[in-house]
C-alpha cells in the first residue's frame, strides 16, 4: 500500500454515507473516539452516529485489504466526533495524516 493512498482513504471515510450522516442535523453531547483498527470506542449508547462509525470501520478494513495493505503498518486510525465536527486521524508508517470536517 502506498502512502499517498492514505489521504484518499481519509477523504472517502469522511464522505462515506454522508447523505445519512446524522451530524448534519444534530450535535452529539459527548465526544466520541472510535478506533478503526479495533472497533473500540468510548460511547455509551448505540445510535446512528456509532452505527455510521462501525460502517466506516468495515469499509476501512475492506479498503486496506483491497489495496494489499497490512494493518500492522498502522500505528493509529481513529474517528473523533465532537459537537459539530468530525476528524479522521491516521498514523501510517510513522507518518501522521489528519482531516477535519465541520458541520454547521
Amino acid at each position: 500500500m502506498r502512502i499517498k493512498e492514505i489521504n484518499n482513504i481519509i477523504d472517502s471515510l469522511l464522505n462515506l454515507r454522508d447523505w445519512k450522516n446524522p451530524l448534519w442535523e444534530m450535535w452529539i453531547k459527548k465526544k466520541l473516539e472510535f478506533n478503526l483498527l479495533t472497533g473500540e470506542n468510548n460511547y455509551d449508547d448505540v445510535d446512528s452516529v456509532l452505527e455510521l462509525c462501525q460502517e466506516r470501520r468495515n469499509w476501512f478494513l475492506e479498503r486496506v485489504h483491497f489495496l494489499k495493505g497490512n494493518l500492522s503498518d498502522f500505528q493509529k486510525a481513529e474517528i473523533i466526533v465532537g459537537k459539530n465536527f468530525e476528524r479522521i486521524s491516521i498514523t501510517y508508517k510513522n507518518k501522521v495524516f489528519n482531516k477535519i470536517k465541520n458541520y454547521n
